[in-house]
């Protein structure tokens, strides 16, 4: 626990407070020598004593967020934010639990109070924010982000060790987007931005980020800047980004430094200066394509106007600008049987700006999957004036991106073969003529970090040319976020070593040897020396177990005319509502399972289960693998199974069994990660290898 919270005072001074706050004491000395069990026993002795006291639930919410029982934190720290409403840190870390779980309106709504509470403040902003941003609210999260950013235009990241070369960083608020990672809570720069200022060497490289918007406003804050050795412009969209990125190309003009990714050169990088630079080059097809900007107009119009008067011919794409990976993205074969009502719904909320782009076909047919048309992506990136292999994405769809290419990859395993041959030889993989032509009009780009997305045509017309689908410098660097060894993750290793050679180079400083940050735990192969055994599924007793119940409780119940029969509320909170209000008790009802009593002068606050529930019941009730053994020690009846923590030991007793298995997180709850009915090799590996999973029981 980083850091322990600030004791509040009691409340009435009453022997079982007085109780309370010694235990809540004693619970403190504990975790300060690292000793949870005994803090836990002090807490749950605490709470019996007092069942609101403010100091023992949220501390005791703290230690079981620590043990990720979320749920469990979240219901103990409202009961105590519900009594002491002006606690920010509380706050936070409520909102932090809630977007953990997945709860946004409640973190966002947490987040406004951490905002009140903290006016003067930039980082609860920067979060609401970003947190917005993860629901899709881009007018809000953008007014949050201008308000945090007018109060603090730019951050310094220290380096951790010592200083060897200091970036300044160029970005914006007002034209980017933020979102939120779930299991960190970390900001996130998404559309707008790549990522490589988050991957520089934080022990030897100080960043200075500096959020350009501010300079409509502000234009003195130039003069107070610390002095760096190089400006890395990482605004990269320009379409979404245009007045940032004027503004970013001022900082540069009146700052001299050497300049990575030049403001004027990303403006130039639009689809429509693209198609300008390369329409006349024989080696590569930057298709045709037509901007329609700050257009409401339906889709199937704004694609009828570009072929009567571009001359474009069908299939086309319409894409929306400013975003990524696919998203917005249509390609239109027929307009009378195209569904346009993703991007008329888009259109219809506010104005945008589309591209029509002529496709230009690059598919294939292997005689390996003889029944599918497979469309290749490749994926390259120049750093300096060097170009290198990232991936290839191959998938049975025109859209590909990695998640629709990732397991129809893994399903055809000769694709990840050909995938490895081009990260580890792309000359010889793609011919060299074509791999210098490329590398040649990347190089004309003007910028020393930017990506590229292609693939060779299958036009007879146009062969031997690559067709471009993207060069930007907005892609992102997945470096940190594969598996570690993959042949992917090395190919972006040697990307982002060469980014930092380039960073050094560039600012004119003594080189240094950057240990890189390290992938995910590399991917579980399954081994080909064990045998998997065909699972055959178990009968199904559904009937017979009607049939059981039928027979012993004789006519069927009917309970839909009965008062409690309401699924908005559980029958508990119904039941004792109900009774209370029989007995003249007023009640009201709490998010989170909570319930305000009140009769005449006295009021309690109640928690369906909680805090009376000792520590250690939450805690075990959790662990799927104690509750067997409990279980089955009493002699009840539980599915049989084991609890793993390494896979290759899980996949050899998954490869035994000759039923269908359950693969399920041992400290999970409402059937969140649980996979059923795993009956093969790739869908054991699939169940596994599910998100935030650290444990797992068969």
């Amino acid at each position: 626990m980083a850091k322990l919270p600030v004791t509040r005072p009691s409340r009435t001074g009453l022997p079982t407070e007085q109780q309370a706050d010694a235990l809540y004491q004693q619970a403190l000395a504990a975790l300060k020598q690292k000793q949870h069990a005994q803090a836990i026993s002090h807490l749950t002795a605490a709470l019996r004593a007092e069942p609101l006291h403010i100091n023992a639930l949220m501390l005791q919410a703290r230690v079981l967020a620590e043990f990720d029982k979320y749920d469990s934190a979240i219901e103990l720290m409202q009961l105590a934010v519900t009594q002491q409403p002006d606690e920010p840190e509380a706050c936070f870390l409520l909102a932090r639990w809630l977007t953990r779980v997945g709860r946004q309106r409640m973190a966002t709504a947490m987040m406004h109070r951490a905002v009140q509470l903290r006016p003067n403040h930039d980082a609860p902003r920067r979060y609401l924010a970003a947190l917005y941003g993860n629901m899709g609210h881009d007018e809000q999260s953008q007014y949050w982000a201008k308000k945090a950013i007018r109060s603090k235009a730019f951050s310094v990241r220290e380096a951790k060790v010592e200083t060897k070369l200091t970036v300044l960083a160029l970005f914006t608020q007002a034209s980017g987007s933020l979102g939120i990672n779930r299991k960190t809570f970390g900001i996130q720069t998404t559309e707008g931005h790549n990522n490589l200022a988050g991957l520089l060497d934080s022990d030897h490289i100080t960043v200075i980020r500096f959020h350009v918007d501010t300079l409509d406003q502000q234009p003195e804050l130039l003069r107070k800047l610390p002095a760096a050795d190089v400006i890395y412009n990482s605004i990269t969209d320009p379409e979404r980004c245009e007045h940032a990125l004027h503004l970013a190309q001022k900082v540069c003009d009146r700052i001299d430094l050497p300049v990575i990714n030049e403001p004027r050169a990303v403006l130039a990088a639009s689809r429509e200066g693209n198609y300008q630079r390369f329409k006349d080059n024989p080696d590569v097809i930057l298709p045709k394509s037509v901007k329609v900007e700050n257009t409401q107009a339906s889709a199937r119009a704004i694609v009828e106007q570009a072929i009567k008067d571009h001359g474009f011919e069908l299939p086309v794409i319409i894409r929306l600008a400013g975003y990524q990976g696919g998203k917005f993205m249509h390609k239109v074969d027929d307009l009378d049987s195209h569904d346009f009502t993703e991007l008329d719904e888009k259109l219809a909320k506010e104005p945008q700006t589309a591209y029509v782009i002529q496709y230009h076909d690059v598919s294939y047919i292997d005689e390996r999957l003889p029944e599918t048309r497979l469309y290749p992506k490749f994926r390259a990136f120049m750093v300096g004036n060097t170009l290198y292999p990232a991936h290839i994405y191959t998938a049975d769809h025109y859209n590909v991106h990695h998640k629709l290419a990732d397991p129809f990859m893994h399903d055809n395993r000769w694709l990840l073969d050909e995938e490895r041959d081009f990260c580890e030889n792309p000359v010889e993989h793609l011919g060299k003529a074509q791999w210098q032509a490329l590398e040649a009009a990347m190089r004309d780009m003007g910028m020393g970090y930017n990506g590229v997305d292609f693939a060779p045509s299958t036009d007879p017309a146009h062969k031997g040319e690559l067709v471009v689908f993207e060069i930007n410098p907005a892609m992102r660097n997945w470096v940190n976020q594969l598996p570690e060894g993959d042949h992917v993750q090395q190919a972006w290793n040697r990307i982002t070593q060469a980014a930092h050679q380039y960073f050094v180079e560039t600012g004119d400083v003594d080189p240094w040897a950057y240990v890189l940050p390290k992938g995910q735990a590399p991917q579980f192969v399954i081994p080909t020396d064990v045998e998997c055994h065909p699972k055959q599924a178990l009968p199904h007793h559904g009937a017979a177990n009607q049939a059981w119940l039928a027979e012993r409780l004789g006519d069927a119940n009917d309970f839909s005319d009965s008062a409690f029969f309401d699924t908005r509320h559980y029958i508990d909170e119904a039941l004792l509502e109900h009774t209370a209000r029989e007995q003249g008790i007023q009640v009201t009802r709490h998010p989170g399972r909570m319930l305000t009593l009140t009769q005449g002068q006295q009021q309690t606050l109640f928690y369906i289960n909680a805090p009376r529930i000792p520590l250690a019941t939450h805690l075990l009730d959790g662990d799927k693998a104690v509750l067997k053994a409990l279980f089955t020690r009493q002699g009840l009846p539980t599915p049989t199974g084991r609890a793993f923590n390494d896979i290759d030991a899980a996949y050899r007793y998954f490869a035994a069994c000759t039923v269908p298995q359950v693969v399920k997180p041992i400290n999970g709850f409402a059937s969140r990660g649980v996979s059923v009915h795993v009956s093969s090799p790739d869908a054991f590996r699939a169940a596994w290898q599910k998100p935030g999973l650290f444990m797992r029981l068969a």
